[in-house]
């Protein structure tokens, strides 16, 4: 065992494991003030898995659970987690230029399958790059595939939703760089846009609502969202 991982251990109230986030359980050695020792053991989170059955074993009391495993405050089991929404698109170039530069997505990583003819781009909102650089989620994937393809329609997918500091703001940049607010914020609290492919994508103002104001107070909806 690891030196300093038997500590951390120990910490853990044995009789409640459920199986959790890789990233909660790099979390709870933040809370419990064992991340050092966890990081200087394993090196990364990724790493972690290599040595599965044995810190299983010792977090099981003998018995190898599969990781990872740690206490869960509720007693339930969080099997899933959020990875991302993957989303198809016809120009990247444009596409990029919609969630970076006009949205405000940073984009994490990239991969191109030169024998599938594809390329995969993972872009997070600002506030999550940190996050998804480590536990890659929450993201949003963007598949552009190299032989030319039209995607129409895209209502019955749903939307993308974010939190935003400026509404307002956001919504004039978004306007000025051409794209229609399909549901403008009048209420100073929620907007809708499409992105070049199609696809809805719902801003919500963070707190309270903005006050009402110009030019979105009277713009009127337009098509669908």
């Amino acid at each position: 065992m690891p030196e300093g991982i038997t500590g951390f251990l120990e910490a853990l109230p044995t009789d409640r494991l459920e199986e959790v986030r890789l990233a909660d359980m790099y979390r709870l050695t933040e809370a419990t003030g064992f991340r050092d020792h966890y990081m200087a053991a394993f090196g990364s989170l990724d790493d972690m898995l290599g040595g599965g059955e044995v810190l299983g074993a010792e977090m099981g009391k003998g018995r190898a659970l599969p990781l990872p495993r740690i206490f869960n405050p509720q007693g339930k089991a969080t099997a899933l987690e959020y990875l991302h929404t993957m989303v198809r698109v016809g120009d990247l170039d444009q596409s990029l230029d919609f969630y970076c530069n006009l949205l405000g997505l940073v984009e994490t990583r990239r991969r191109e399958d030169e024998k599938g003819r594809y390329t995969l781009v993972f872009l997070a909102a600002p506030g999550d790059a940190e996050k998804a650089a480590e536990a890659k989620s929450p993201l949003v994937e963007l598949t552009y595939n190299w032989d030319a393809e039209d995607y129409t329609g895209g209502r019955n997918f749903g939307h993308l939703a974010y939190r935003v500091d400026d509404i307002y703001g956001l919504c004039q940049r978004l306007l000025d760089g051409g794209v229609t607010i399909n549901r403008p914020p009048r209420d100073g609290h929620m907007a809708f846009v499409r992105s070049p492919d199609g696809i809805s994508i719902e801003l919500l103002q963070k707190g309270e609502p903005l006050a009402p104001a110009e030019p979105w107070k009277s713009m009127p909806n337009s098509g669908q969202w």
